[in-house]
């Protein structure tokens, strides 16, 4: 149809019209228009705003999730590192094992999250203490032992030179002291693979992931050679990770709708 009969039709009918509707037909048609566009751009913007929020909160979350990652296997290099340094400043005697296991004993009551802190040395001899931190290994520990033992009970392991090459685990007093004999086994640690590898490393490392002889559970160590004067060595400052260890520590951190994180570090 030609425009100028379009033009007419259009004025005979808006002639038939009341005045009024003719003024404000067109303007309501105009906002009913801008409405739709506006609430159209709304719905793409909220769409974005949406996906942003979620990506933001996902980032975020990723972010606290590997920073208490990293903390956590942060620990047992901190703590292998400062017993190798009380040693060459002379602060701690790898001859005295008294000492030795106190200050083993202050590491695992000053770090709540601490799996374990120990020494092996180059004669056989081992001193270490340990924590339960996950459920599997509790419940691993009560088939081994017998012993109903909570998350966060600690106990003193020993390779003595009362009982060579015979690997020796105690429940401890409030002090650390060895209470009650709960395991033993015929064990020579000094050929096991992660010592072997920490001798051929020669540096602070961790160790491959491996198996622990006396609990079927997954595990890595963080191993710290010592050498005397004479670049012998002496022996490693040890501190091991159960990898199952690492979902009991991500199973506590708790996000709220907003992302925010909160984690009782005294419940590990």
């Amino acid at each position: 149809m030609p425009i100028s009969a379009v033009s007419r039709l259009a004025v005979k009918v808006a002639g038939k019209l009341p005045l009024r509707t003719v003024l404000i037909v067109p303007f309501v048609l105009q906002i009913v228009g801008t409405v739709g566009l506006v609430e159209y751009l709304s719905f793409k913007s909220g769409q974005e705003s949406v996906e942003n929020l979620a990506q933001q909160l996902m980032t975020q979350m990723g972010e606290r999730i590997s920073d208490r990652l990293t903390t956590y296997l942060q620990t047992p290099h901190q703590i292998v590192a400062a017993n190798h340094l009380a040693v060459e400043q002379g602060t701690l005697s790898l001859q005295d094992f008294e000492q030795i296991r106190q200050q083993l004993w202050r590491q695992m009551s000053v770090y709540p999250s601490l799996a374990s802190s120990g020494f092996w040395n180059e004669q056989g001899r081992m001193i270490a203490y340990g924590r339960i931190v996950a459920e599997k290994e509790r419940e691993q520990v009560r088939k081994l032992t017998g012993e109903n033992l909570s998350i966060g009970t600690h106990f003193f392991g020993e390779v003595s030179n009362a009982h060579p090459e015979q690997r020796r685990y105690y429940l401890v007093d409030d002090d650390g002291k060895p209470e009650k004999l709960i395991y033993s086994f015929v064990d020579d640690f000094r050929q096991l693979p992660w010592y072997r590898h920490a001798k051929a490393a020669k540096k602070q490392t961790w160790s491959s992931i491996f198996v622990y002889k006396s609990l079927p559970i997954l595990g890595m160590l963080a191993t710290a050679p010592v050498y005397d004067a004479d670049g012998e060595l002496q022996g490693f400052f040890v501190s091991d990770v159960a990898l199952g260890a690492i979902s009991t520590v991500l199973n506590k951190l708790h996000f709220s709708p907003s992302g925010q994180w909160q984690h009782n570090c005294n419940s590990i």
